[in-house]
């Protein structure tokens, strides 16, 4: 049988890129999924709601990169990320969410960066266009070590927009329930990718972290590198 000349639809082509890497996501760990935690009751948690969304909304005034929220298990935690989620994003500041859940099953941290990733794709046309070559060259970044999803992912296609005249305009990032990620390892691993991140300025993002104030998590953050690009916030119950 004569091989068809019919030429591929490139079109076809980079929604399967994408598709690769929307196999590797958690789409219910975006703050609009459905399963997302019930925001705040109205008027309540105000001055921490207005500490985080000022922290974030301000990109020339902040010192550090990273804020992480803490407390005690049932403290509502979830539901103030939630709520500045819900904010930031009214203001078009909001990159991207990614919410653990050990109930829900959603405790892989193989799926953190490229969740996250999917969904700035999804808002940024120019840095989801970059997302798709990557994917289409290297499919295999969805099982890549952390460190390397994350340089793959989000260093070098913003360093790209960056070199072109462009830049993502959406940059604020949370991520609620770390003590939810499976390993602490991976925990610690995660923070100090970030960290790390913020101290270089290799990407623009704000990121917010909520978690429990479980031991391993006091350390990172504690620790010297980490606690200089850190503002902590203890939310009482």
């Amino acid at each position: 049988m004569a091989e068809s000349n019919t030429p591929k639809d490139p079109t076809q082509t980079e929604k399967r890129d994408l598709d690769v890497l929307l196999k590797s996501t958690y789409p219910a760990a975006a703050y609009d999924a459905p399963e997302h935690p019930r925001p705040c009751h109205p008027g309540t948690r105000a001055r921490y709601i207005s500490r985080i969304v000022n922290w974030g909304s301000n990109d020339a005034g902040r010192k550090q990169g990273v804020f992480w929220l803490k407390g005690q298990a049932g403290v509502g935690k979830s539901s103030l990320a939630q709520t500045c989620a819900e904010e930031f994003a009214a203001r078009k500041k909001l990159a991207a969410t990614f919410y653990f859940s050990c109930p829900n099953l959603r405790d892989n941290p193989q799926r953190l960066f490229t969740t996250m990733s999917y969904q700035l794709a999804s808002k940024h046309k120019s840095y989801g266009e970059i997302i798709k070559s990557i994917m289409h060259d290297n499919p295999s970044i969805v099982s890549g070590a952390l460190p390397l999803q994350f340089h793959q992912l989000f260093v070098s296609p913003l360093q790209a927009l960056k070199a072109k005249g462009e830049e993502v305009t959406e940059r604020v990032v949370i991520i609620d329930g770390l003590d939810e990620c499976r390993g602490e390892d991976a925990q610690h691993t995660i923070v100090k990718i970030i960290a790390e991140s913020v101290r270089d300025h290799t990407t623009p993002f704000a990121w917010i972290f909520s978690s429990r104030t479980e031991p391993n998590l006091i350390e990172t953050f504690g620790s010297k590198e980490i606690s200089a690009v850190t503002v902590q916030e203890e939310l009482a119950g």
